[in-house]
């Protein structure tokens, strides 16, 4: 009984994450807020104006980084510094539109209510994003369904629909790691 609640447990939070990053996708990261998804029906020609792309037909083209924050990073100065310099390096369009990022945060039922872990983690990211100057929307994960992918630390996700690849790298990157990337973002 318990292994197949506990199948049914995962079954839903992996369709939760793929709902998720649907959502991302048909939105192309537009989100209302830090910690919300904006509701709204995509116009014609405009799913992806922010890239610039005119049709779905151009997904295939199309290249994609996902960044897994892991809110403990918050807590070391250094920890963070390799993101930064990665994210200041990107491309102009992977900095504004062509990324994303989803803060994970752990929580403990000794620790307390999980809103106010919320609260206080969307407080220290709004802090976060205005003093780094980041300028891709991140979402805060209040259900805890991206904690397995961040496990290790923060992470950055590389989706390349023409290769048909997803490649995860975990913080801090090797200069190997960062040149595999901005070759897979620049070809």
């Amino acid at each position: 009984m318990f292994k197949e609640k506990l199948f049914c447990y995962l079954k839903f939070r992996h369709f939760i994450m793929i709902v998720v990053l649907g959502c991302l996708l048909l939105t192309n990261g537009e989100l209302s807020s830090v910690i919300e998804i904006e509701a709204r029906i995509p116009q014609k020609n405009d799913l992806f104006s922010n890239a610039k792309m005119d049709s779905y037909d151009s997904l295939e083209n199309r290249k994609l980084l996902l960044f897994i924050i892991d809110f403990n990073d918050f807590m070391c100065l250094s920890c963070l510094d390799s993101f930064l310099d990665f994210y200041y390096c990107l491309p102009s369009d992977f900095q504004k539109h062509l990324s994303w990022g989803i803060l994970v945060f752990n929580i403990s039922e000794k620790e307390g209510n999980n809103n106010i872990s919320a609260r206080i983690a969307e407080k220290k990211l709004r802090g976060f994003v205005a003093a780094n100057n980041i300028k891709f929307p991140i979402l805060i994960d209040k259900f805890h369904v991206f904690d397995g992918l961040a496990e290790e630390g923060t992470v950055v996700m590389v989706f390349d629909w023409s290769r048909k690849m997803v490649k995860r790298y975990v913080f801090p990157l090797n200069k190997g790691q960062i040149e595999e990337i901005f070759k897979f973002l620049t070809e």
